[in-house]
């Protein structure tokens, strides 16, 4: 999971905000706001399975500010997000264990 250097909880919880899809970055670019973060405590580790929806959400709100449009990834993704959930408790709950592909 998510570690850093301190265990800084307010780090935890803006990195998540800003890679996530908030708007604390108020009008300035994403990477901004990750160097300004990077001041309040050192990441050790970040769940890699993380990596790719941050990536994509971040690369799309910077091209969305650069064009002046306003791309909220996690609203787009919210219904895919609830599905992949629901069937994991499913599948939980039937003593299956997780899904390998949740999202199908």
């Amino acid at each position: 999971g998510f570690r850093s250097r301190d265990g800084s909880e307010e780090l935890a919880a803006r990195l998540a905000r800003i890679m996530y899809d908030a708007d604390e970055a108020c009008g300035r670019p994403p990477s901004a706001v990750l160097r300004e973060l990077a001041g309040l405590d050192a990441i050790q580790s970040f769940p890699l399975e993380y990596v790719m929806a941050a990536r994509v959400s971040l690369l799309l709100r910077g091209l969305g500010l650069a064009f002046g449009v306003r791309v909220q990834t996690a609203r787009l993704w919210r219904p895919y997000a609830e599905r992949g959930l629901r069937q994991v408790v499913m599948a939980q709950a039937q003593g299956q264990g997780a899904p390998s592909n949740p999202l199908r």
